[in-house]
């Protein structure tokens, strides 16, 4: 898939994650899709990923997810977000099946590490 296509899909990704709507978001994952942090499985699936929402959003309030900076990788794209409520950057790395869709969450707890 085109990094173009990826980034269309993204951002529809991040603008139903930024709404709350779990029945949007759960659109943009396939059912085996993982959330990596540190090389361990933090959730091993979409329901397992689902059932976390609910608990990041209370924590986050009203307060949106933005992009900083966003780069092609094999299979996906590197995001650095900022998440505003707390005013860390993180970098995910989405990796995407050839249906567009979200198969792997890869994040690391260094948050200081460059892209």
């Amino acid at each position: 898939m085109d990094t173009r296509r990826l980034l269309e899909i993204w951002h529809g990704y991040l603008a139903a994650f930024n709404s709350h709507c779990l029945l949007a978001l759960k659109e943009y994952y396939d059912p085996t899709c993982q959330i990596v942090l540190d090389g361990d499985i933090l959730a091993p699936d979409r329901n397992s990923m689902m059932v976390n929402y609910a608990d990041v959003w209370a924590k986050m309030g009203t307060q949106a997810v933005e992009a900083l900076d966003i780069k092609p990788i094999e299979h996906g794209l590197k995001v650095v977000l900022r998440i505003r409520s707390d005013g860390k950057d993180i970098t995910v790395d989405y990796l995407y099946n050839g249906k567009g869709l979200q198969i792997a969450h890869i994040l690391n707890s260094d948050l200081d590490k460059p892209i």
